[in-house]
Parts: C-alpha cells; structure tokens; sequence
C-alpha cells in the first residue's frame, strides 16, 4: 500500500464509510483485516509494506499501532479497543509474526521527518544508488553498448559524489539508478535515450537542487552531455 496527505486513521485502521445507498457503515482498515490473517497463521510471517510512508501523516493513520507497534506490545495480552469499535467489539492486537516494512525518501524537503516516537519503532536501512556491476551487467544484457554503459556509470558516479560533498545537499540527495532501468526497443536507439534523460530528466532535477547556484547546475549537465 501507499500512503500519501490524503489517507487517514480511518482507512488504516476502522472508520465509517458509506454504501452505494448513502448509509454509513464501520469498516475496518488494512491493519485490522492483515492482523486477523496473520493470527490465524502464526507459524507463517506476514508482511506489510507501506510505500511513501513518510507522505501520510504517520501518527494519526497508525494510531493505536504506534503502541502496538513496540516488540513487548505484541499479542492478545496487549489488546486494545478501538476508539470506534462498539463495546462487544473484539479488542484489536498486532501478532508476533506481523512486520511492517516502509519506505521512504528523506530527499523530499516538502515533508516532515518522522518524529523520534515513531523512528525507535524501526530499524533503518539505507538503500543507495548502484552505478557499479550490477548496472553495469543489466545495460549490458540489453544491448547497450559498453562504452555508452562506461560513460553513464562513471559520470552519475562523479555527479552523486558532487551532490554528496555539497554541504546544502549531502547524501540524501544523490540520484538513483532507476532513471535508467526503462530502456529503448533497439539498441541503436540508446545514446539518445540516455541524452534525452539526461537533458529532460537529470538536467531539471539539478536545477532544483542547486537553484541559487545556476552555474554549478549548468556546469554539472555539461559534464553529463561531454
């Protein structure tokens, strides 16, 4: 699933939604129906993943999960009722085998960082680009030649080392393979492929970035289209 301003409590966890005759009914969330299947299943592990989980607003959507979340929070002995449920209602519990995977981007300055109550429930692991072997191998089974594979790899490599010593930038702000994982049909067709990306794609990202320094964006584009 993928959060995003718009999603609340009700969605994640139970609210009232109507019905195609207008009545409102209670509802329960994703949560509450994967935490159901997941502990009717305790020998298998379950997986929630979460993109863009830094886009909701993270502690309203989760709620009583922020509690439940906790290793020593986990199972029936820690059940809660929900706020919505009604008296007789089952009391709502994460499951031992229930992990929640989320991803994030910490680039995006239009949103807040997850507060401190929230980021010791996870533990963090980085994911960077990859302009070494792997990409390397993957432009090479399609075709594209090695030179141009070569000549894109060694100048991301140099410009995410450029945007990472920048102390207004710094790492988070390096530019991912995935801009070059969509290749052409023909294999002839690809150094125009790679301009294009580099002059509609690459170039305007770089202007952003360096938006109060134009020369140093214009200067870094010209060594990507040497």
């Amino acid at each position: 699933m993928q959060f995003h301003p718009s999603y609340g409590y009700e969605d994640f966890m139970l609210g009232f939604r109507p019905d195609a005759a207008g009545r409102f009914h209670l509802v329960p969330g994703v949560l509450p129906l994967l935490c159901q299947r997941a502990a009717l299943d305790p020998d298998r592990p379950y997986f929630l993943l979460i993109d863009e989980i830094n886009r909701g607003n993270v502690p309203r959507i989760f709620g009583e999960l922020l509690l439940l979340l906790e290793a020593d929070k986990r199972g029936p002995a820690h059940a809660l009722r929900l706020p919505y449920a009604p008296p007789d209602a089952p009391r709502f519990f994460v499951p031992d085998n229930l992990y929640v995977i989320g991803t994030l981007n910490l680039a995006d300055r239009s949103l807040s960082p997850l507060d401190y109550a929230l980021r010791r429930r996870f533990a963090f692991v980085e994911l960077g680009p990859q302009f070494g072997a792997p990409l390397r191998r993957f432009l090479a089974a399609r075709q594209v030649p090695a030179a141009l594979v070569e000549q894109l790899c060694t100048r991301m490599a140099a410009l995410n080392q450029a945007i990472a010593d920048d102390p207004e930038l710094g790492s988070d702000f390096v530019i991912g393979h995935s801009y070059f994982c969509q290749l052409p049909a023909q294999a002839k067709e690809a150094a125009q492929w790679l301009k294009l990306i580099v002059k509609q794609e690459i170039g305007p990202l770089l202007s952003d970035y360096w938006r109060e320094q134009p020369a140093t964006a214009a200067a870094q584009l010209r060594k990507l289209l040497a």
